[in-house]
C-alpha cells in the first residue's frame, strides 16, 4: 500500500483494538480529515504449553465490523512472537525473582508503538494512533511532551511511561481531550455497536486470568514458610511467586485478623506476613532503568509520583538511583513501575530495584 507525499501526510495507521476507544480515535480522525488505516495487533493466542484467555479472535471481528462501519480498511499485524519473546518471558524472569513486574509498560514501549511504527514506515504511512487516554504537546525546540489526559479517571500515561521521543513524534492520541462518557456518546451516536462495551482488564493481551495458575504453567512451585514478622511460623506458601506484597486475600492462616504479605525473602524462600497495614509502609525506594522522555528534570521542585497504577500522587525527591518519598508508601515492590509526573505532565519512570526490609533483624 503506497501513498503519495500528500497523501501520506494525511494517512494515519490507527491501533484497532475492537473496542470502543480506538473505535472513537478512528472516528475522530475521519473528522480531522485523515484517511484512516486500521491495525488489528495480534499478540497473544493459548497454546498447549502456555494458557491464558485469550479472545483475540472476537476482538478482530469487532475491529473489523468498526472498520466496516466507518469505511476503513483492517489488517491485522502478527507480534505475537516479539510479545512472547520481549514481554511474557521478561514477566516470567521477574516474577520467579519474586518482583511484580508491570507488562503492560513492556508492551507499549516495546511493542506496540514501536512496531506499529515500523509497519506505518513500511506502508509509506506518517502517523500511528491508538485511542489511549493521554496528550501529547511540543516545547519550543521541538521536544515531545506527554501529556496526561482531561479525563484524569482514565488517564493512561502511566502505561506509556516508557515511550520515547521518536514514538511521540510520529503518534496521534485522538480521544485524549475528551472524557470517557462523552467517547461513549460518540460511538453511540455514530451508531457504533461497541459504544457500551466494557473494558477488558487482566494481563496486557493475554486477558484476565488467575495470577498463580498462569505464573505455575512456567514457575516450578518451592514450598517455604511464612512467618509472621514477629517471628512466629504461621504457615507454608509454595511459591514466593504467588504472592505480591500487599496482597490480603489468600491468607486465612488460623483465623483471626487478616493478614497481608508484607515481604518476600527471595534467598531463604519466606513470606512475611502482619496484621498491621502500617507493616507496609515504606519512605524510600531504590531504583534502576529510569527513563526520561523528555530529559530528566532540573529540579526536584513540583515533582510526583505513582508508585503503581492508579496510587494517588505523591511529592517526591529524586537523589541518584534513590526516591525520597514525602509520605509514607503503602506496598512498593522492586519489579514495580514508580512513573514521575510534574505540571500535567508523564516525565518518564523507572523500576523499583530494592525497598528498606520491613522484617527486624531479629526475626531471623
Amino acid at each position: 500500500m503506497a501513498f503519495s507525499d500528500t497523501a501520506q501526510q494525511k494517512t494515519v495507521l490507527l491501533a484497532l483494538s475492537g473496542g470502543v476507544d480506538s473505535a472513537v480515535a478512528a472516528l475522530l480522525l475521519q473528522k480531522q480529515g485523515f484517511r484512516v488505516v486500521g491495525a488489528f495487533m495480534k499478540m497473544w493466542s493459548d497454546t498447549k504449553d502456555l494458557q491464558g484467555h485469550c479472545i483475540w479472535k472476537s476482538e478482530r471481528r469487532d475491529a473489523y465490523v468498526v472498520g466496516a462501519k466507518l469505511g476503513i480498511p483492517v489488517m491485522t499485524l502478527d507480534f505475537e512472537e516479539a510479545y512472547r519473546r520481549d514481554v511474557l518471558e521478561t514477566f516470567f524472569t521477574a516474577y520467579e525473582a519474586g518482583e511484580t513486574p508491570n507488562p503492560d509498560i513492556l508492551c507499549n514501549s516495546r511493542i506496540k508503538f514501536p512496531l506499529l511504527r515500523k509497519a506505518a514506515t513500511e506502508q509509506g504511512i506518517a502517523w500511528i494512533a491508538t485511542g489511549h487516554y493521554a496528550r501529547i504537546g511540543e516545547r519550543a525546540d521541538g521536544t515531545k511532551e506527554l501529556r496526561c489526559a482531561v479525563d484524569e479517571e482514565k488517564d493512561q500515561t502511566y502505561f506509556l511511561s516508557g515511550l520515547a521521543q521518536a514514538d511521540l513524534a510520529q503518534t496521534l492520541f485522538p480521544i485524549g481531550d475528551f472524557v470517557k462518557k462523552d467517547v461513549r456518546q460518540m460511538a453511540q451516536d455514530a451508531g457504533l455497536d461497541v459504544w457500551d462495551k466494557r473494558s477488558t482488564r487482566g494481563i496486557c493481551f493475554v486477558g484476565k486470568v488467575d495470577m498463580p495458575s498462569f505464573l505455575a504453567q512456567r514457575i516450578p512451585e518451592r514450598a517455604g514458610e511464612i512467618r509472621h514478622v514477629d517471628g512466629r511460623i504461621v504457615g507454608e506458601h509454595h511459591g514466593l511467586h504467588q504472592w505480591t506484597i500487599g496482597q490480603r486475600h489468600g491468607l486465612a492462616i488460623g483465623g483471626g485478623d487478616p493478614l497481608f504479605v508484607v515481604e518476600k525473602d527471595l534467598e531463604k524462600n519466606i513470606v512475611f506476613v502482619s496484621e498491621q497495614e502500617k507493616d507496609l509502609d515504606v519512605t524510600e525506594a531504590t531504583i534502576g532503568d529510569i527513563h526520561w522522555i523528555a530529559g530528566a528534570p532540573t529540579s526536584d521542585v513540583g515533582v510526583f509520583a505513582r508508585p503503581r497504577y492508579r496510587a494517588p500522587l505523591v511529592s517526591v525527591r529524586i537523589v541518584g538511583d534513590m526516591v525520597l518519598f514525602g509520605e509514607p508508601q503503602r506496598a512498593v515492590t522492586p519489579g514495580q513501575q514508580i512513573v514521575f509526573y510534574a505540571e500535567g505532565k508523564c516525565l518518564g519512570g523507572a523500576t523499583v530495584v530494592r525497598v528498606p526490609s520491613r522484617i527486624p533483624v531479629s526475626v531471623y
